[in-house]
């Protein structure tokens, strides 16, 4: 009762200074209550229906259960598929082959850069395509969470890999010219460069590789427009572009977000959100997107990623030439400026990452935790949060209780069933 009165309070600012008036406010807004509309979650946010009042129940059914076990399997395999892949490029000598073959085809050093990249990248993307075609397309169209067929799923990874190769023929470009030239400092000059190239590439990336995957229209006028340019308002981003991308003819999951920075900032909505989803629980899902925005969550993992990165590279620039001189010969690399530098190092990274992951999940759930709050506090509509992540749970098959050490290695969010916790517990003053 004291929650029902001072929600009350809050939707229609009513400042009660005695009971006479109490009473009065209470039957007058009984009235708008049942004749008009739900309690105002708050001013800026729509009515609440039905669903903001009753808690949904969680059935968590077995086939969640065993996709979520499938997928918690995918981090370790991805590791294992890398090291065993690049393991035997190195092994059986191909790599040294291939950067024998381009040094004598081309003289130009960026066309050997690139060449060697991408032959490079296209057997390992070859080589791992059981394992990418289990994971992403064979268990989401068994489990009914994808519709694509092979060839349409076959063109999009393809499509992915052309993307990244070009982008990381960009890197390793730098990373070669670099240490060329600068054989002492390269480290430190290559951060130099790698800092405000990655700042931009989180600025362009929504506006020119996003849209190569999917197509992204305006939402259309209505009040879920309102609703949510006033939550992107409160954000701090009033003129963020308010999209709609075409995920369902890719999968069947929902999904939310806020991407970019400065004019390229804008909230993407997946079409299987909007037609999965209610709208008052759509709006405690963007209000979390937004509250990453408001509070500097893209800044502080650049921040967080740029410390990374310049840890790695001192620490490269430290070992990685008595390194070099240990490793097998087969490998073709006795120098950093070899080519063959590209398959060991991502040899390396495989295990690194996996040994790290918890470093860097904890990090992600921190942030996604404080989003959660952020919701919280803007929408004031707890039961609604709750419901929407039970709506994540059943429409994209989550365990909302998986095995703890899972959660502490892999997860990046916070577990769904913590979550739900939380928002139903999380604003309740202590007694």
């Amino acid at each position: 009762m004291p929650y029902i009165i001072e929600k009350l309070k809050l939707c229609f600012h009513v400042h009660i200074r005695s009971t006479r008036q109490c009473v009065l406010a209470i039957l007058i807004m009984a009235l708008v209550l049942v004749v008009i509309v739900p309690c105002f979650a708050s001013e800026t946010l729509p009515p609440a229906s039905a669903a903001d009042v009753q808690l949904k129940q969680l059935n968590v059914s077995a086939d969640a259960v065993l996709y979520s076990q499938l997928h918690y399997t995918r981090p370790i395999a991805d590791a294992v598929f890398s090291i065993l892949v690049y393991g035997l490029i190195l092994q059986t000598g191909l790599a040294a082959k291939l950067q024998d073959m381009v040094r004598k085809k081309f003289k130009n050093r960026l066309v050997q850069i690139a060449l060697y990249y991408f032959l490079i990248s296209a057997i390992a993307f070859i080589g791992c395509m059981p394992y990418l075609f289990f994971y992403s397309h064979w268990l989401p169209v068994h489990f009914d969470l994808s519709k694509m067929s092979d060839l349409e799923w076959f063109i999009e990874r393809s499509k992915r890999f052309l993307v990244n190769t070009a982008l990381g023929g960009i890197y390793w470009s730098l990373f070669f010219l670099l240490v060329q030239k600068f054989r002492q400092a390269w480290h430190l000059i290559l951060f130099a460069v790698l800092a405000p190239l990655s700042a931009f590439f989180v600025f362009v990336w929504p506006i020119t590789i996003d849209p190569l995957f999917n197509d992204f229209t305006e939402l259309s006028a209505g009040s879920l427009r309102t609703y949510i340019k006033e939550l992107a308002t409160k954000a701090g981003i009033p003129d963020a572009d308010i999209l709609v991308a075409d995920k369902s003819r890719q999968t069947k999951e929902l999904n939310a977000y806020v991407t970019g920075i400065g004019p390229s900032a804008r909230i993407v909505l997946w079409d299987t959100i909007l037609a999965e989803m209610p709208e008052n629980e759509l709006l405690t899902v963007v209000a979390h997107e937004t509250g990453h925005y408001v509070l500097l969550h893209v800044y502080k993992g650049y921040a967080i990623s740029m410390v990374a990165l310049f840890l790695g590279l001192l620490a490269a620039g430290l070992w990685a030439p008595g390194l070099v001189k240990r490793l097998p010969r087969r490998w073709g690399l006795s120098e950093l400026t070899d080519l063959t530098l590209i398959p060991v190092v991502v040899l390396m990274t495989a295990p690194t990452a996996l040994l790290l992951s918890p470093l860097e999940s904890s990090v992600s759930r921190m942030f996604e935790h404080e989003a959660d709050v952020f919701a919280l506090k803007l929408t004031r509509q707890p039961v609604s949060l709750a419901n929407a992540f039970i709506t994540l749970a059943q429409k994209d098959l989550i365990d909302p209780h998986p095995p703890e050490w899972v959660e502490f290695w892999f997860f990046s969010h916070p577990s769904l069933g913590k979550r739900i916790d939380f928002a139903l517990t999380g604003l309740q003053k202590p007694k």
